[in-house]
């Protein structure tokens, strides 16, 4: 059995696929399975050994450049469009094998951050809804979530602990896709840590980097590319995140993971509902969520769910480490 699962974007949405691809070889070892993805898709998931061959869109080709992959590749048993968009559809048409979409809910997400319908439907976290779409047609076995927990491999960070230690470190990513998803007191909490002396390290990329000196620690804010990123995690003690790529990033090399939740809640699907995880979020609001991907402003302008998470409430859930 050859297989096509087809994913472009983005960090993590490719991250978690990781997990299913795992537990699909696991099932069915004797399968061939290739991943059609960008470079950044190739960045995140190489040293994978449940990928036996990648097949790589350059992250700036355009739709030429994309038919013209697509016209290189064999014939499949299945294809599995694990994207959903216009543009992996075209894959549809042009390859050959039996065609799959993955059901993202979107319909059922958008009706629920409007009238609050479909609670119930959407139970399901994304690596449920990714490995459901294998289970259906390849007659495999649904495990329970922490199994479909992703997986990363991770470089060697090669450092020198005397002149930085890692290993003593909270990793903090501050910054998000959208500004509603970013919490206002992280700059704030980052200073109460490097007081106290505490090791903190800042990843993460940022049109509006923080403005911060730190005594115990470093910023590292568009300096590091995503496999450097993984390695960091990997080497520190813990993560302190928004609801964004590298917040999976931790959960994929498994570490603890905090995670700050806002204008985003866990009906979406990407709340790690997985071991050592823990979610910081505001539970006495009506108006969470307030927009599928977060959103740049709040629409009652308070924006509460994120400003009444206070410093303390997170500093007390990191010292239970």
């Amino acid at each position: 059995m050859k297989i096509l699962v087809v994913r472009l974007s983005a960090m993590g949405d490719l991250i978690l696929l990781t997990g299913p691809l795992r537990e699909l070889k696991k099932q069915k070892p004797d399968y061939e399975i290739h991943l059609l993805t960008t470079e950044l898709g190739h960045e995140l998931l190489s040293g994978s050994t449940d990928i036996d061959h990648f097949h790589i869109l350059s992250d700036r080709a355009g739709l030429f450049q994309y038919l013209r992959l697509l016209l290189s590749l064999e014939s499949y048993d299945f294809i599995f469009d694990m994207q959903g968009k216009a543009k992996t559809q075209f894959a549809r048409f042009i390859l050959s094998g039996s065609f799959k979409t993955i059901n993202k809910q979107n319909k059922e997400r958008r009706a629920f951050v409007k009238k609050r319908q479909f609670r119930d439907a959407l139970t399901d976290h994304v690596v449920q809804k990714y490995f459901a779409l294998f289970a259906l047609y390849l007659d495999l076995e649904t495990p329970w979530v922490e199994k479909l927990r992703p997986q990363l491999i991770a470089n060697p960070l090669v450092f020198n602990k005397q002149i930085f230690d890692f290993t003593k470190a909270y990793v903090i990513h501050p910054y998000a896709s959208q500004k509603n998803k970013e919490w206002p007191w992280a700059k704030n909490l980052i200073q109460e840590l490097d007081k106290e002396g505490q090791s903190v390290v800042i990843i993460g990329q940022s049109k509006e980097p923080l403005n911060i000196e730190l005594k115990n620690g470093l910023n590292l804010t568009n300096k590091t590319s995503p496999r450097e990123m993984i390695a960091i995690i990997q080497a520190c003690k813990g993560l302190l995140s928004t609801d964004s790529g590298p917040m999976h990033i931790g959960v994929a090399v498994n570490k603890p993971v905090w995670a700050i939740f806002g204008p985003t809640t866990r009906e979406f699907g990407f709340a790690p509902q997985f071991d050592n995880c823990t979610i910081i979020e505001n539970i006495s609001l009506d108006c969470r969520p307030c927009h599928i991907h977060g959103g740049n402003h709040c629409p009652l302008r308070h924006h509460s769910c994120m400003k009444d998470i206070t410093v303390n409430q997170v500093q007390e859930s990191l010292r239970k480490l």
